[in-house]
């Protein structure tokens, strides 16, 4: 676990490969490690240029919000690093490293859509609710290497994407994010 702040300091100096043109989307599993030391941590941080931008839909920072405070609750991590970990979660927020991205939860047509990914891949609403995102979002008419890609340390969901033919990296088993697409 990753107490000291110093520890939670981006290398600026590293090799980065995610940028404004390569729009990236973290879901919970990933928003976790960019602020927890844990498998997979240092290749995202490695990848996380300090002078992009990422996207993430409320519900998977939320999410990520629950799985600090169940990390706390299940005595993983102290209090005050808890607290300090949800801080700097919401701080990327404030200064637009991480932004929100939803998807229209308005409209009956995404709560179809999302239903149809959770039955399809038994996924999870806050998932499936990702990949409706991805394919049918504002950014989902990028393509080729510009095209959006999931940021996940979840195995499921990376395959439920793959199989939508979305671009995903799983940054605890792969590397590198993936150049190519498909």
């Amino acid at each position: 676990m990753r107490e000291n702040s110093a520890d939670s300091s981006l290398d600026l100096a590293r090799v980065v490969r995610f940028n404004s043109l390569k729009p990236a989307f973290f879901d919970a599993s990933a928003a976790v490690k960019l602020v927890l030391k844990e498998h997979g941590s240092d290749r995202l941080l490695e990848h996380f240029n300090p002078a992009s931008s990422f996207f993430i839909t409320s519900f998977c920072l939320f999410e990520a919000l629950g799985v600090l405070k169940r990390k706390w609750i299940k005595k993983e991590i102290m209090r005050d690093y808890y607290l300090q970990r949800c801080f700097l979660l919401f701080e990327y927020v404030k200064q637009k490293r991480l932004n929100i991205e939803e998807p229209d939860i308005n409209s009956y047509e995404t709560f179809r859509l999302a239903v149809g990914f959770a039955q399809k891949y038994s996924l999870d609403l806050s998932d499936a609710l990702q990949l409706v995102g991805l394919k049918h979002g504002r950014l989902s008419h990028f393509v080729q290497e510009s095209k959006a890609m999931l940021v996940t340390a979840d195995g499921d969901l990376e395959e439920a994407a793959k199989a939508e033919d979305l671009r995903v990296w799983n940054c605890a088993t792969q590397e590198t994010p993936p150049e190519q697409i498909g």
